[in-house]
């Protein structure tokens, strides 16, 4: 793992789920159930991240990248509906659970932005021959 890499990856996604945690919080306090919610602040999330995670963490701004992105961000917020759901249904509220939420989601979105969405291909020698 690249520390300094992760550690970028931490503040601005600290950024970003202050942000969305935040919108999803007041959508709550709105009457909003907690999927259209989460779903509503997820996208609202992905504007800003994808910018910020694609420039100030992987150095890759393309919006080629963007084609990976989306969908790992759809299977990362059904993994963090999914989640706060099951902390839901053993008992915990909307705000308790989409918090404690949050880690796992984190963990898995750093690997797949990492090595799946801002992944370079390397250069093969055989371009050069």
């Amino acid at each position: 793992m690249k520390i300094e890499q992760f550690v970028r990856f931490l503040l601005v996604g600290a950024m970003n789920t202050g942000f969305s945690y935040g919108l999803y919080a007041c959508l709550i306090w709105a009457g909003f159930q907690f999927v259209p919610a989460n779903f509503t602040a997820t996208v609202a999330g992905i504007v800003f991240s994808f910018r910020m995670q694609g420039r100030f963490v992987f150095s890759n701004t393309g919006v080629s990248f963007f084609q990976r992105y989306l969908p790992a961000w759809l299977a990362i917020w059904f993994l963090n509906v999914t989640l706060i759901a099951v902390f839901v249904h053993f008992g915990h509220d909307q705000y308790s659970a989409g918090a404690m939420a949050l880690a796992p989601v984190i963990a898995v979105s750093y690997l797949v932005q990492r090595k799946i969405v801002f992944k370079v291909a390397p250069l093969s020698s055989a371009r050069y021959k």
